[in-house]
């Protein structure tokens, strides 16, 4: 009775969802999806948590797919205010969204919150999300990037010295691997979570994590995919098959080019990455913030003021586990917030 009654949930949590977007009678535009949640973000780092859940709460209703990063930021944020009940909500989203259980047991501000979840609710859950992904699309790209990984993990495949060139020898690996990637786009979708799932640890690509990054370093490693994937990653982005900082961070891997290169032919550049490192960059990016800002926020990125607290925070919280000599944890955006955390 318990697994039928949590299976019901999760299958009335989808129905009701993707029932809303039917009745808009028309296909949703997720660049609006990533907008409303960037916003959220940046309510989270100002402090103001009631209005990032207020954000997160209506525009998960408004979508029928909800990334399971974000289910995982906001379920945080409800527990850190108290919220348990909406925090489980989004456990619960998170996880038939693929969203990895292990990556919840591992965060020790959330693993209580998912004991007050009933097993057999969980276990519905999962089978929601396996029923949402492509096994198909799943099983061809994580057979790409095995043999991506195993080529970067024996052998030096680029270009000595300056940025990121890969050596001429390897072109013709890459650009087959990029093309089995477009073939799989077009007949599923970009295999990223949406389509792919997320990882989990009988992968053996990667750490387990709701960050589905399969077909992100292929076409990182090749350099300059973007000539042929601009235009359809455009289209996948507002259909959620990608997220904002995946399309813009393969756009940055374009050809080899550093940020200044791409300032100098009139192109935009987001900082997808990471943050200004040296006081060169930094100039440089005080110099452009507003222009750079406009234009992340065109394709769903938070402001570069919001990232670079993130990273911030994230190194701020691996070294608050060192001095405490505690073992790593899976780290994803504002879990690693020592002040949003209560630890400091």
């Amino acid at each position: 009775m318990k697994k039928l009654s949590g299976f019901l949930l999760c299958l009335f949590t989808l129905i009701n969802t993707y029932g809303q977007s039917a009745e808009s009678g028309q296909d949703k535009n997720y660049l609006n999806y990533y907008q409303a949640v960037a916003r959220a973000e940046e309510a989270i780092v100002n402090g103001r948590y009631d209005s990032a859940l207020t954000w997160y709460r209506h525009t998960f209703n408004q979508y029928p797919y909800n990334n399971p990063i974000d289910c995982y930021v906001a379920a945080q944020v409800a527990a850190y205010t108290g919220d348990t009940a909406h925090s489980e909500q989004f456990l619960r989203k998170g996880i038939q969204f693929g969203l990895p259980v292990y990556t919840i047991l591992n965060n020790p501000h959330l693993a209580t919150v998912l004991s007050r979840i009933d097993r057999s609710a969980i276990d519905s859950c999962l089978a929601c999300y396996q029923k949402s992904i492509q096994p198909k699309a799943r099983a061809s790209v994580i057979s790409l990037i095995k043999y991506d990984q195993l080529l970067v993990h024996t052998a030096s495949i680029y270009e000595q010295g300056g940025y990121r060139k890969l050596k001429q020898e390897y072109r013709p690996i890459w650009d087959s691997l990029c093309r089995a990637i477009m073939q799989l786009t077009k007949e599923y979708g970009f295999p990223s979570q949406k389509i792919a799932g997320t990882q989990n640890g009988e992968d053996s690509c990667f750490v387990t994590s709701p960050h589905a990054t399969f077909p992100l370093f292929i076409l990182i490693h090749l350099g300059n995919a973007w000539k042929d994937f601009e235009a359809i990653l455009w289209e996948e982005l507002k259909k959620a098959n990608i997220t904002p900082q995946m399309y813009a961070v393969i756009y940055e891997s374009s050809n080899g080019k550093e940020y200044r290169d791409f300032y100098a032919n009139g192109s935009v550049f987001y900082f997808a990455s990471r943050p200004c490192g040296d006081n060169h960059c930094k100039k440089f990016l005080k110099e452009r913030m507003a222009k750079i800002n406009q234009d992340r926020a065109k394709i769903g990125l938070c402001p570069y003021e919001v990232m670079d607290k993130k990273f911030t925070s994230t190194r701020n919280y691996h070294q608050w586990r060192r001095n405490k000599a505690e073992k790593p944890e899976a780290v994803f955006d504002f879990q690693c917030e020592l002040n949003f955390q209560g630890k400091n």
